[in-house]
């Protein structure tokens, strides 16, 4: 994305931080419900927003713990960017960058903890939600452990 392109819409995300749709996000929204058009198509793509999304949080918080102040958090075609006002120290920048995919590491664990409970908490009768939220789940894992994997690269 060139950092100049005109944002869709902008919005107050966590800790006030402003977070702004670029129209090459729109895009990538597309290609993942063009191939599968479907309502699990367009929940793949809300899981992937979300996680990318937590992912770029995870950089602004560790910006802000810092007291590196951040311009903005960009999400785009590419996934998605964490600009700081300022320039940090190499120092900082070390749990700048960890911080992202720590985040995707955490909620992999957690969305893999909580369809393991789900299964041991099974009994007979419960309704097929329960069998979907317990799949979404799972999805979400493999979601954030790919996205954790990318950003190791």
């Amino acid at each position: 994305m060139m950092r100049d392109e005109t944002p869709l819409f902008t919005f107050r995300g966590p800790w006030g931080v402003p977070v702004e749709i670029a129209p090459s996000f729109l895009f990538l929204g597309l290609l993942f419900v063009g191939l599968s058009p479907s309502l699990n198509g367009l929940i793949f793509f809300g899981l992937v927003v979300l996680a990318i999304f937590l992912h770029e949080f995870g950089h602004a918080w560790g910006c802000l713990v810092q007291n590196q102040p951040v311009r903005r958090v960009v999400l785009w075609g590419g996934g998605g960017f964490c600009q700081q006002q300022r320039t940090a120290t190499a120092r900082e920048t070390e749990l700048i960058v960890a911080m992202g995919p720590l985040v995707n590491l955490a909620l992999w664990a957690i969305a893999s903890l909580a369809v393991r409970i789900m299964e041991w908490a099974w009994t007979p009768g419960l309704p097929d939600l329960w069998w979907e939220v317990a799949h979404w789940l799972a999805v979400f894992a493999q979601i954030n452990i790919v996205l954790f994997a990318l950003n190791l690269v």
